[in-house]
């Protein structure tokens, strides 16, 4: 996505877009660190009303991420959790909760993760979904001078 789709996709018309598109999802997986998890369970939990995320699986790998297994309807929740959390304390949206920078930081980076692969969703499809990765780690070398 570029910048501009990145606009599109926190404005109004385009999270409702990918709303819907998340709901109509059996199953996808987030790959992240478990303390970026940890973030975005306490941000939905912070929210008035709060978000209540239940997870029926949560994996950890060998790379030291974990997986998790969430329906449509729970990366809907997620991502309406994390675009609120984003746009507290604009000068657009005011509201009785403050986020911090970093978490607000975090809200933003997952949220136009999950837009982006919602985005490549659509009902006519019969394939996977890819999962939704946050590691924008360095490639290594893998052992080579």
């Amino acid at each position: 996505m570029t910048w501009w789709a990145d606009r599109r996709a926190l404005s109004a018309l385009g999270c409702r877009k990918r709303f819907t598109q998340a709901a109509g999802i059996s199953s996808v997986t987030l790959v992240c660190h478990p303390q970026t998890w940890a973030e975005i369970e306490a941000i939905a939990g912070e929210l008035r009303p709060r978000v209540k995320v239940t997870v029926v699986r949560k994996t950890s790998r060998d790379d030291g991420l974990a997986e998790i297994a969430l329906s449509g309807a729970q990366l809907a929740a997620v991502m309406h959790a994390l675009r609120a959390a984003y746009f507290d304390g604009d000068d657009l949206i005011r509201s009785f909760r403050t986020f911090s920078p970093p978490r607000r930081a975090v809200a933003r980076r997952v949220y136009l993760a999950m837009a982006r692969t919602v985005e490549q969703v659509s009902s006519t499809h019969t394939g996977t979904i890819p999962p939704i990765v946050i590691d924008d780690r360095t490639p290594g070398t893998g052992g080579q001078s």
